[in-house]
């Protein structure tokens, strides 16, 4: 029996990993819309503060997260590309 996967290319392989991660990177900076509706709240400042600097991290830690979904099989896919870019 042959193996379904072994036909696929690539880039329709990691179509899912790509999406999830565009989705991951999109809510990160969508959340930066919020940090002005936690400057308006009442929340103590101690309970502030740190709201407002994750929110304000999170682009940063979505796109490590992208990263990170993306894993080994992107970068096996990205160096077969690139080395084949260069040796043209």
């Amino acid at each position: 029996m042959k193996n379904v996967t072994q036909g696929k290319s690539g880039w329709k392989q990691l179509g899912w990993r790509v999406c999830l991660a565009a989705g991951l990177i999109a809510a990160g900076y969508g959340a930066w819309l919020l940090i002005p509706m936690v400057i308006r709240s009442d929340f103590a400042p101690h309970i502030k503060t740190p709201l407002i600097a994750m929110l304000g991290a999170t682009p940063l830690l979505t796109k490590l997260a992208a990263i990170a979904l993306f894993g080994k099989p992107v970068v096996d896919l990205v160096k077969r590309y690139a080395v084949n870019f260069w040796q043209r």
